[in-house]
């Protein structure tokens, strides 16, 4: 087995381990809509940087099927999204919101970073790890605001 293919298995192990850890049972139907929806997200971005050639997915699950990484875009970014969400302090003071989100966003860069300099699970061509962080910034605070936005309106009819 290869490194790539073995990074693939845990990053499936730890998310499918952890979901019902940091998933609060009475959240669970806003945990997957955020999930589902940064799904959406996460996969239209990947499919369109890789037909730019903006970066490549060398060792991925599905070659035949598609140029991105099935793990990454289905099921590790979107549990990234639903624990920031999930955990968002929404009720503290602008540095504490700052520094929750440069917290995950540095995880996923660092996440990224590694597996592009050490693996061949993405190789940039023409992007960048930092324009990869506003791309994560954007990804994980549209979905907040939708899933935000969802409940409200949900909560508001009831």
């Amino acid at each position: 087995m290869t490194i790539e293919r073995a990074i693939l298995i845990m990053v499936w192990l730890v998310c499918v381990i952890a979901m019902p850890i940091v998933i609060p049972k009475g959240r669970s139907r806003e945990a997957a809509l955020v999930f589902l929806s940064n799904q959406v997200i996460s996969w239209t971005l990947s499919l369109f940087f890789v037909e730019m050639n903006w970066f490549s997915n060398p060792v991925r699950e599905f070659p035949a099927a598609s140029g991105s990484n099935f793990t990454n875009n289905y099921v590790l970014y979107p549990f990234i999204s639903t624990v920031f969400y999930l955990y968002y302090p929404g009720g503290k003071n602008l540095l504490i919101k700052a520094l929750y989100q440069i917290g995950f966003i540095l995880f996923a860069c660092g996440y990224v970073y590694a597996i592009e300099k050490y693996t061949n699970l993405v190789k940039f061509h023409h992007f960048h790890i930092l324009l990869n962080g506003i791309v994560f910034f954007l990804g994980l605070n549209v979905t907040r605001l939708y899933g935000r936005w969802f409940f409200k309106a949900v909560r508001g009819r009831g």
